[in-house]
């Protein structure tokens, strides 16, 4: 039987995952926007959190994961498009993030 509570699990899972932010500022000093972009929508985190819940809980509790997923990457999109917009608009970043970010923490809680 597996431990799933060994401190070895977490490290690990610390090492691989935190792997993408300082790739990230690598490349953000690389002038590297396309793959700097690109590295968050690789959907490995997203299939992890599938293969976690379906290993520690149940196979049912997948479908449920994968409709919350899906909702919460619909209201992140829903962020990006406004600070898009609100950018267009404005032309002040901070402030187009700030508004994108608050929707994005309003909508998350009623969802929630």
């Amino acid at each position: 039987m597996v431990n799933k509570e060994n401190i070895y699990y977490y490290i690990l899972y610390s090492l691989i995952g935190g792997t993408i932010l300082p790739l990230q500022y690598y490349l953000s000093l690389q002038n590297n926007s396309k793959i700097c972009a690109f590295l968050p929508t690789i959907p490995i985190l997203g299939l992890s959190g599938l293969f976690f819940i379906i290993f520690n809980n149940s196979f049912s509790q997948g479908n449920n994961y994968i409709t919350n997923h899906i909702k919460f990457l619909s209201i992140t999109i829903s962020m990006y498009i406004i600070i898009l917009i609100m950018n267009y608009i404005t032309e002040k970043l901070l402030l187009s993030v700030s508004i994108g970010i608050i929707m994005w923490v309003i909508t998350n809680y009623l969802i929630m």
